[in-house]
């Protein structure tokens, strides 16, 4: 591992005596400007030359012609329009409505009524009956339930009557 870390070293130092400058220096004053450019004065000092700083507009050349105009380049093509729909059909007009039955005003009633009781019971009739109106050509036809609330007058008659009956044969 210790050759192995001289050899690195001695390597190294190698590359970088070479990689140095070389063949001498150049000197210069260190009042160099921005935009400025060293340049050797000609001198020969051994190893360093001597430069001076100069301002680098003479290494400018001259202004050049404007170049020519370039061509217009070619307008891009339009894209197409898409289709218009169709528009869809109307739709059929409705079929009319029937007309209903015109309607009557009733005019003065002549009317034939039937009842005709069905079953009776004490407190319930039970019966069925139809009316013709010949005015106003009109039929009716239905069931009839009659509830007795109180007592009716031949009710009340009618016990009077077996009461007397009752006390006649008691004596």
């Amino acid at each position: 591992m210790r050759k192995i870390s001289i050899l690195i070293i001695m390597f190294s130092l190698v590359i970088c005596k070479s990689a140095s400058a070389g063949y001498g220096s150049v000197l210069d004053n260190n009042n160099g400007n921005k935009g400025q450019v060293l340049i050797n004065s000609g001198k020969d000092n051994g190893n360093s030359d001597v430069g001076t700083w100069t301002d680098s507009d003479f290494l400018k050349g001259d202004k050049g012609d404007k170049g020519e105009k370039g061509d217009i380049g070619t307008a891009g093509q339009d894209g197409t329009s898409g289709k218009d729909g169709t528009n869809g059909e109307d739709g059929g007009k409705g079929d009319k409505g029937k007309q209903g039955i015109e309607g009557k005003g009733l005019k003065h009633p002549l009317e034939l009524q039937y009842e005709a009781v069905i079953k009776s019971w004490k407190k319930v009739d039970l019966s069925v009956y139809y009316i013709r109106d010949f005015n106003n050509e009109t039929d009716t036809l239905g069931v009839k339930v009659k509830h007795y609330w109180g007592k009716s007058w031949s009710e009340r008659e009618l016990e009077r009557v077996n009461a007397r009956l009752d006390a006649l044969e008691n004596k």
